[in-house]
């Protein structure tokens, strides 16, 4: 069974008619995210011009203001660490680092779900491609981590998250799809790849790209990632040698302070953050304890904040 015909036998539809100053979502349920062709022949089977694609059977129906022109999503859970990842880095840059459509509503308009799925050879390449609305950052001390589904990097991976070729290929792809604000001559934008590695525990790539610029960019983010690389690996002293070079960077306060608010809410006795503690922490943490648990939690806001400031150092 496709796709669509799972849906039109089994699935609620938004109502597709506007009302009052809201439009309404028709809600399509993705079923197979391979399936592109099936895809576009429901989107084209639908009578709303405002397409939302989800694969929670829970977000089924939503009204937005009319107009809705730029692609956005809607979260699950508000307050979730999914939700304050597409805060803090946009939709486009969320959509690599997170399935978005496992955690909420991808919403947009009917034309532009068929313009972008048509040229594309993959949902994974369709998302980065489409046209984000602009987000204003949340605070990551609001994070509800009780409710958050998101898959955190582990501490020391023993091998890449690069399940299938798909994302492969928009990783590899990505000097293409990035932004054009961002200067792709600066050691900064070199960084902004080593991070997408990383985060997807490709060790290896993502030292590569931050190797070839050490000691360079505005705040040495391609260090920090080297450092982060380093710490993952258990390399644990040549992680503090990194840290060390990379002084001290402009997202240690806001880490810090989501730090001591994790720290608080839990029960450990953990020492004051630092780059090099945090080393220290990394290295004790036991697999499937609270500490390994609180260090993921640290580690992801970590990886976040960073990116987002090696986007705003690779900005032209």
């Amino acid at each position: 069974m496709t796709a669509s015909q799972q849906h039109s036998d089994s699935q609620v539809n938004g109502d597709s008619q506007e009302t009052g100053n809201s439009q309404a979502i028709e809600t399509m349920i993705l079923q197979d995210e391979t399936n592109l062709a099936g895809l576009i022949r429901q989107i084209e089977n639908c009578s709303s011009d405002l397409i939302g694609i989800t694969k929670s059977s829970e977000m089924t129906k939503w009204d937005l203001p009319a107009g809705v022109s730029d692609c956005q999503w809607l979260p699950q859970v508000r307050n979730s660490f999914a939700d304050f990842v597409y805060h803090e880095l946009g939709g486009q840059i969320a959509s690599v680092w997170l399935p978005l459509a496992d955690e909420g509503l991808i919403i947009a308009a009917r034309e532009s779900w068929l313009s972008v799925l048509k040229k594309c050879e993959s949902w994974q390449e369709a998302l980065v491609t489409m046209s984000w609305e602009n987000v204003s950052p949340q605070s990551s001390l609001n994070i509800d981590w009780s409710a958050s589904q998101s898959f955190l990097p582990v501490l020391e991976p023993q091998g890449d998250r690069i399940s299938n070729s798909a994302t492969r290929q928009v990783l590899q792809q990505a000097e293409r799809w990035l932004p054009e604000s961002l200067n792709r001559k600066s050691p900064d934008f070199q960084a902004v790849l080593a991070g997408f590695y990383q985060w997807y525990d490709a060790l290896h790539m993502s030292h590569e790209f931050s190797q070839a610029v050490q000691y360079t960019g505005r705040n040495k983010a391609g260090d920090y990632w080297h450092a982060i690389m380093h710490r993952r690996e258990g390399d644990y002293s040549n992680a503090k040698y990194w840290f060390r070079n990379v002084g001290s960077h402009p997202l240690y306060p806001t880490l810090k302070k989501a730090v001591e608010n994790l720290a608080e809410q839990s029960a450990l006795n953990l020492p004051d953050w630092s780059p090099e503690k945090f080393v220290d922490l990394c290295s004790r943490a036991e697999p499937g304890s609270d500490h390994e648990k609180y260090a993921r939690r640290v580690q992801a806001l970590e990886m976040v904040l960073l990116m987002r400031h090696t986007f705003d150092d690779a900005t032209l």
